[in-house]
């Protein structure tokens, strides 16, 4: 597919959806993900947008319900579809995670199900200022292992813009098939999906972590991190893998109404493991940067039996205190 063609692509799609992707923020110079309008200012170069894709499938609040009197209003599930264009494989990752914990949702089940999921990489050039491009070739069996309807590769990151580029597609369902067949493009390979990459395939670094922090607190590491920390939870908002919430009743100014929202949260905050009493089974900030990592690398491996870190580094990025995640990780291995 030329370049020329993908913009007609995204044409195409928005006949019928939303098309959500990286945009270059030009105040804060941060790709942001937005809804396209001109397909020509949609970055695809390997890098990360700020933010994950989360909010498309699990928005930051979100209505359950309304009540009148003693009567539930239930929304109709009837959401519009959208696209989620230029999806990393470190959000493809976190998306496997997504549908195994909210497997039951409905409110997210029919959000995905309105998703078209665009994934893409870059294959060639590898750009050596940043560390959120892609491996110029990762593990050739990788693709298998990720739900996406549409995966873009990429020739060659500065021959993107040339009229002439190549890009190479892959399908990895039958509607992502039937789409590219109604805009009458058949260049595609199909890749059957064969499930996440489970504990026999977990990166070695992680399964150590796994068992470190299974058997250890590390106080040490603990103590110092609580002192730095300011709990602003930024963390865990730009992170793709991380879904708590918190649920909010939210009653109107007329007698016997009101709503119940759910909206996200994070271990972060203070008031976030505060029950009746003002108890909080973590009552210090070390304690809330320990179970921000045990809960990623010992809870959500043992329950779901996939990585609870995809290792896309935004955590990290967003710190204003200059926490290195991916380096706490390496002093948790050394400890």
């Amino acid at each position: 597919m030329t370049k020329r063609k993908f913009y007609e692509f995204i044409n195409f799609l928005q006949k019928d959806h939303k098309v959500y992707g990286p945009i270059l923020d030009k105040s804060s110079k941060r790709l942001l993900i937005e809804e396209i309008d001109n397909p020509e200012v949609v970055v695809l170069d390997g890098k990360l947008t700020y933010y994950s894709f989360k909010r498309l499938f699990f928005p930051a609040c979100e209505t359950l319900f309304k009540y009148k009197n003693n009567k539930l209003k239930e929304p109709d599930f009837n959401y519009h579809k959208q696209v989620a264009l230029g999806m990393t494989v470190f959000d493809l990752k976190a998306l496997n995670l997504y549908d195994q914990v909210f497997a039951k949702d409905p409110y997210y089940q029919s959000r995905r199900q309105e998703t078209l999921v665009i994934g893409y990489s870059i294959v060639g050039k590898r750009d050596v200022e940043s560390e959120m491009i892609f491996q110029s070739k990762y593990e050739e069996h990788i693709l298998e292992h990720l739900k996406f309807d549409i995966f873009l590769e990429i020739a060659d990151i500065e021959e993107l813009g040339v009229n002439g580029s190549e890009i190479e597609v892959f399908t990895g369902s039958y509607r992502g098939q039937e789409i590219l067949n109604d805009f009458n493009y058949r260049k595609h390979e199909h890749i059957e999906y064969v499930g996440p990459i489970r504990e026999e395939g977990l990166d070695k670094d992680m399964v150590k972590v796994w068992k470190k922090l299974k058997k250890n607190y590390l106080k040490t590491i603990w103590e110092e991190l609580g002192k730095r920390c300011i709990e602003c939870g930024q963390c865990a908002i730009v992170c793709p893998t991380c879904y708590c919430f918190r649920i909010d009743d939210e009653p109107s100014l007329s007698k016997g109404e009101g709503k119940r929202n759910r909206c996200w949260d994070a271990c972060m905050y203070h008031e976030f493991s505060e029950i009746a009493g003002d108890y909080r089974s973590l009552s210090s900030t070390a304690q809330r940067m320990w179970f921000y990592f045990y809960h990623k690398f010992v809870r959500v491996p043992e329950k779901y039996k996939i990585p609870g870190c995809v290792k896309c580094g935004r955590c990290t990025d967003v710190c204003p205190v200059g926490i290195d995640f991916m380096g706490v990780l390496d002093r948790i291995l050394k400890s």
